[in-house]
């Protein structure tokens, strides 16, 4: 906390054993006033957010982490956190961005946040990317897909080369070159269409998999971070 004014640290303090007894409430108050000393530190607004969320406060708890990562954005934990909170208040997209940004810096949490959830984060941009339905067999589609390298990882459809991400198979890394699959699972093509007639992949999955964006309680926010 080097170069914190003195009662900025005062507060901290108070704040700090207040959390750690299970006084969310009173440290969240501690927090504020610590804020009010030094308002562009951003793991105060990061551990305001946690005692927010301890408290059951998500919408205050979902503004402090904002703030903290709009001040820090390369801290995994401000942005891991951001991603729960988001995602206990149904805000999906937002979630699953600042989860894979999360994971994307290393926080092995969201990474097992999103394995959960079937998704995984693109080694190109760091986006999240959800695993997809696919027919079994090496047909052409309008659609885009995920694809995963089995030395690299996975890709987004738009870090993939325009020219080869048509082809459900054959698609090659971005990174070293090798043939990659697509991120998703597999389901016999004959059973989904049951005719000769060509569905694009996409009016499939928005079909039969629209409405199963399921999100489970994954994981618990990190907790109060000292400095």
């Amino acid at each position: 906390m080097k170069g914190l004014p003195a009662e900025a640290i005062q507060h901290f303090d108070r704040a700090e054993l207040l959390f750690k007894r299970g006084d969310y409430a009173l440290a969240a108050k501690e927090f504020k006033r610590a804020i009010k000393h030094a308002p562009d530190f951003w793991l105060l607004h990061m551990n305001l957010g946690c005692a927010y969320y301890k408290c059951g406060d998500l919408k205050n708890a979902c503004t402090a982490l904002a703030r903290a990562v709009e001040l820090h954005p390369e801290s995994k934990d401000a942005q891991y956190n951001l991603g729960l909170v988001l995602g206990r208040l149904e805000r999906y997209d937002e979630a699953d961005k600042h989860m894979a940004k999360a994971a994307y810096m290393g926080s092995e949490e969201a990474k097992e946040v999103l394995a959960k959830m079937s998704m995984a984060t693109c080694k190109g941009c760091g986006e999240p990317v959800e695993n997809v339905h696919v027919p079994d067999t090496p047909i052409v589609f309008a659609a885009e897909v995920p694809w995963k390298c089995g030395s690299c990882g996975v890709f987004c459809a738009k870090c993939v080369d325009k020219s080869q991400k048509g082809l459900v198979l054959g698609a090659l890394c971005p990174k070293c070159n090798r043939e990659m699959q697509v991120f998703g699972s597999y389901f016999l093509w004959s059973l989904a269409i049951g005719s000769s007639s060509c569905l694009l992949l996409d009016q499939f999955i928005q079909k039969r998999f629209g409405c199963a964006h399921l999100r489970e309680d994954c994981g618990g926010i990190t907790g109060l971070v000292s400095c």
